[in-house]
């Protein structure tokens, strides 16, 4: 064997040796760079109203030349300072994998898959003892894009947070997104499964439910879903079981007095009830579109009732504004003289 063929051979095994300890040493450095980078984020999360608990990965590897990749990934999100959100409200996530790959011109692609989100909050909006409920998206895949400098990648991590944070709690985001997925919810004892998308709209893109699914959730109330409601749930899909959860919970409180006591005026006490909950989960301007879509359209309704129902509404946006309580309301209803109790 001449000695340019032992020495070429003599480098082969060495690559053969070093590539195996190079690979080794990049997964062992990415795995504690990616511990770092979690401990940052969760610290950043803080200021854009995001708490960061637990987050973790059971493995971080390298994936080709230009791409990374973490498995079981997990965390527990809560948003103390969201008006759509409980502070004690715990978002539980779960992912199969998540792989962030170089697209080229400083952007990467951020690729998630198997992804399960549980919601956990305490409902005591009845009054009686805090109910637990639970509420769950799950989505094959997510991918989002955006700029990031690979020799100084946090700044670009950083960045992309108050994205996703927004997509969480206001639906929407302006980066580009891509994801189909299932809301999974329970109202009155029925599974009610809603399939959920992102749509483009003028500020950007943001998260919405398929309108039809919603449609058979009519069947459960005493009044129908009007077009202008369910088009609202389906465009606040993170606030679309709280939505019908205080409807349900209005009408059958309404429906309960009214039937230990005839005097109750059912109608007006409902609308009342419906608008002042609203209010106090989601503030005035919101409750007053809510209840407003109720009554656009053929609901039914002569003028008289209609103009009943917008006025007691907003009776019980002031309700909450005055800080009343819950308990409160059945008596103000049944004596206020500003209440409409009959269609004038």
């Amino acid at each position: 064997m001449t000695r340019a063929k032992k020495t070429i051979i003599g480098f082969l095994a060495i690559g053969l040796v070093s590539l195996p300890v190079a690979y080794f040493i990049g997964n062992h450095l990415l795995g504690t760079y990616s511990e770092q980078a979690l401990s940052v984020i969760a610290k950043r999360g803080k200021r854009h109203g995001v708490l960061i608990q637990e987050p973790k990965f059971e493995q971080a590897k390298i994936s080709g030349i230009r791409a990374a990749r973490w498995t079981d990934v997990s965390a527990r999100l809560q948003f103390p300072e969201s008006e759509g959100f409980d502070p004690n409200r715990i978002f539980n996530v779960q992912i199969g994998q998540i792989e962030l790959w170089l697209a080229g011109g400083g952007t990467v692609v951020l690729e998630a898959h198997d992804i399960a989100i549980e919601s956990v909050e305490k409902d005591g909006s009845s009054g009686s003892a805090d109910e637990v409920r639970s509420d769950r998206i799950f989505a094959q895949e997510f991918q989002c894009q955006f700029e990031m400098d690979l020799f100084n990648p946090m700044p670009g991590l950083v960045n992309v947070l108050p994205e996703l944070v927004g997509l969480m709690k206001a639906g929407a985001t302006q980066i580009p997104v891509v994801t189909e997925g299932l809301l999974e919810f329970s109202l009155k004892g029925k599974t009610v499964k809603a399939r959920i998308r992102v749509a483009q709209v003028e500020e950007g893109q943001t998260l919405v439910l398929d309108s039809e699914d919603i449609r058979p959730v009519s069947d459960l109330f005493d009044e129908a879903l009007t077009d202008s409601e369910l088009e609202l749930i389906s465009i606040y899909p993170l606030r679309a079981a709280r939505l019908l959860r205080i409807k349900d919970d209005a009408e059958s409180t309404a429906r309960a007095a009214h039937s230990r006591d005839g005097q109750v005026p059912q109608d007006a006490f409902r609308h009342v009830l419906w608008s002042f909950l609203l209010t106090n989960k989601y503030g005035a301007a919101f409750a007053e579109l809510v209840t407003d879509a109720h009554e656009q359209g053929d609901t039914g309704n002569s003028p008289a009732e209609r103009d009943m129902d917008y006025h007691n509404n907003a009776i019980g946006r002031r309700y909450a504004e005055e800080k009343m309580r819950r308990k409160q309301i059945l008596s103000r209803v049944q004596n206020d003289a500003s209440v409409i109790r009959e269609p004038r």
